[in-house]
């Protein structure tokens, strides 16, 4: 809606990112759990990987947040300005 594509798929994919990863992690775990009921084998929990995803999500989010505040204060600018609601042109009928 704010015409930010580049700055939107940017947030999206640093998002998916980050949920992959952490979704990798959980997967591992459970695998490693489900392994265990089946054998007498200790798990290897990689903490880094959930960490790894965790963070590219925040990244992510804070990126959004972010542009969320520059939306809100190009938006007061624009109203200061008189140009947020500026008359449409009208199209003449014929």
């Amino acid at each position: 809606m704010a015409r930010r594509l580049v700055a939107g798929m940017g947030q999206l994919l640093l998002a998916i990112t980050g949920f992959a990863l952490f979704l990798a992690w959980f997967v591992d775990v459970v695998g490693q759990f489900y392994g265990m009921i089946n054998s007498n084998v200790d798990p290897r929990l990689h903490p880094k990987l959930a960490l790894a995803g965790i963070g590219v999500f925040a990244l992510a989010w804070l990126w959004a947040l972010f542009t969320s505040l520059s939306l809100l204060r190009e938006g007061k600018r624009n109203e200061r300005e008189g140009t947020l609601f500026a008359t449409p042109p009208v199209l003449p009928r014929t």
